[in-house]
């Protein structure tokens, strides 16, 4: 591509296609010759096409005229750059022509439609016929004009067919009217809107947006939120492009909107266009000629659907579709429900606050009730073992604090009876004496349910042998203070005896053995609880255990 740049001479530029052409009036190339042409600027164009450099820029004369039709805006000149402040003063009002009279006075005109003159005599600046004369004018051409062109709906205006020469522009000027959807297409091929095609949408979707697209009715390229025409006011675009790239800058807000496109190509023409059934007044700031009335803009709202147009294109029919779908699509993440899966938010809804209270409760207890049912039978199992432990707990806690403390003391002074030989025949009355007791209160409490009616000889038999156990206790409390006395004589002791140092165990064997003849007492008493149960009398069943109970215990005391 760089050696058909350099093919290209000075006043020419490049195509993107390789062709060198010349520069158009208004603008200029110099070199080395780039794929665009400079634009003079300003109120300044060129004599003819092919401008080399920006020196030949210049002011365009017309020529002198009389009777010239001129319109409502004028100025009074002062200084030394009249003609400049006269130009720019009309290009900014949008007049392709400005007139200077009697060094003085400057007049705007859209026409040339006066005679010709010789009456300009009076110069500007050193330039001779410059300000023009008493009744005549100088005219130049300020290489702007505002062609008044007004579009309805889908209806296109190709700005090269009314003479606008787009050859090695590089940018275009308007002023819009209007609501909304004002379109710009910049095409290489006329009849192809999809393939070298760049579209600039203004107000897009009721003027909600600004959007960039490579192809008519397409997808956006660049899309920018934001309220873009104005019903009421005049609005000025300037677009420009730029080997791919497109530039498209907003006056009232100063902003520009750019987009590298990613490709290239020569734009041959320049289409303009509304969309739908919206209007679209336009002044097109370049040297062509067109004055369409702009009728008043419509600001009611406006059926967006062209249903009554019989000749709907295609293209237009899926544009309206994309727009719908665009309208009626909601982002989900801006819903409250897409919300409160992300965070803990409030439900101030009273079906919300209803919900919770009645189904809140009701799904805890239901869950807990699932769950206890599915392991219910090994819970009752659970339980019933539980409850035989806690009564075997039972049972040993009241066997153990009814005799612990009456065995102890027994044995204990059993022990110290053997060791010092003294005392032996209290010690061997009150031994039978606490069994017998031991086993007259385990026959008691077995058969407490019979309720049996105590004799006299066992209530006396009971004061007998609460009176010995107070003696007994007595005398154990004096073993113990004679054994605290000589215990340094202890171990010696025990040696002579023969019996182990371990107190403990001994009580605790002694103990056991205790504990199985109570239990063979209670078997006993049971079988004559069942037997009283068939039917014989309780009292002669009390006395046989009795008995047998006697016989026990001597058995016990033998033992």
């Amino acid at each position: 591509m760089t050696p058909a740049v350099f093919a290209c001479t000075s006043g020419e530029y490049l195509t993107y296609s390789g062709e060198c052409k010349k520069c158009p009036r208004g603008t200029f190339g110099e070199s080395p010759p780039s794929f665009r042409c400079e634009p003079c600027g300003g109120a300044k164009t060129t004599i003819s096409d092919g401008a080399t450099n920006i020196t030949d820029c210049v002011y365009q004369i017309v020529g002198c005229f009389d009777n010239m039709s001129v319109g409502n805006d004028t100025v009074n000149l002062a200084g030394t750059n009249k003609i400049e402040t006269c130009l720019e003063f009309c290009a900014e009002r949008e007049y392709l022509y400005s007139a200077i009279q009697n060094a003085n006075t400057c007049f705007c005109s859209q026409t040339n439609d006066g005679t010709v003159s010789s009456g300009c005599t009076l110069q500007c600046g050193g330039e001779p016929n410059s300000c023009g004369g008493i009744n005549s004018m100088t005219v130049y051409r300020t290489g702007k004009r505002g062609a008044s062109i007004t579009t309805i709906g889908n209806s296109e205006v190709d700005l090269t067919e009314l003479g606008l020469n787009i050859s090695g522009m590089a940018e275009f000027e308007f002023i819009a009217l209007g609501c909304k959807d004002a379109h710009v297409r910049l095409m290489n091929d006329r009849g192809n809107y999809s393939h070298n095609f760049i579209e600039i949408v203004i107000g897009a979707s009721k003027n909600q947006y600004f959007a960039i697209r490579k192809k008519r009715y397409g997808d956006s390229l660049l899309q920018r939120t934001g309220s873009f025409m104005d019903c009421y006011s005049w609005k000025y675009f300037k677009i420009s492009w730029n080997n791919g790239t497109i530039t498209v800058f907003e006056n009232s807000t100063n902003t520009f909107h750019t987009k590298d496109t990613g490709f290239v190509f020569d734009v041959n023409h320049i289409v303009i266009s509304a969309y739908g059934t919206a209007q679209v007044c336009w002044k097109v700031l370049a040297d062509i000629e067109r004055s369409d009335e702009c009728p008043p803009i419509p600001t009611e709202e406006i059926c967006e659907c062209p249903c009554s147009s019989s000749n709907i294109t295609e293209e237009a029919l899926q544009e309206k579709i994309r727009e719908l779908k665009r309208q009626l699509t909601v982002d989900v993440t801006t819903t409250s429900q897409y919300i409160r899966k992300l965070v803990c938010a409030d439900d101030p809804r009273p079906s919300a606050t209803s919900v919770g209270i009645l189904f809140g409760p009701i799904l805890i207890t239901v869950l807990l009730g699932l769950i206890i049912l599915a392991d219910f039978s090994n819970l009752a199992k659970l339980a019933i073992r539980l409850k035989k432990i806690i009564r075997r707990m039972g049972r040993g806690r009241r066997f153990k604090n009814k005799y612990t403390d009456s065995t102890t003391k027994d044995k204990t002074e059993e022990f110290n009876n053997k060791k010092g030989g003294k005392n032996e025949g209290d010690d061997k009355k009150s031994k039978p004496n606490l069994k017998n007791q031991a086993v007259n209160m385990k026959q008691t409490s077995l058969i407490g349910n019979s309720n049996p009616i105590p004799d006299s000889k066992s209530v006396d038999q009971s004061k007998e042998t609460k009176g010995k156990n107070v003696s007994h206790r007595k005398h154990t409390q004096g073993n113990l203070h004679n054994k605290l006395q000589n215990k340094p004589n202890a171990k010696e002791d025990q040696k002579k005896i023969g019996k182990p140092t371990n107190l403990s165990t001994q009580l605790n064997n002694q103990k056991a053995d205790e504990c199985n003849e109570i239990e063979q007492v209670e078997a006993k008493v049971g079988k004559a609880v069942k037997r009283q149960a068939v039917g014989k009398p309780a009292i002669n069943n009390l006395k046989n255990s009795n008995n047998k109970n006697s016989n026990v215990s001597k058995n016990v005391n033998k033992s």
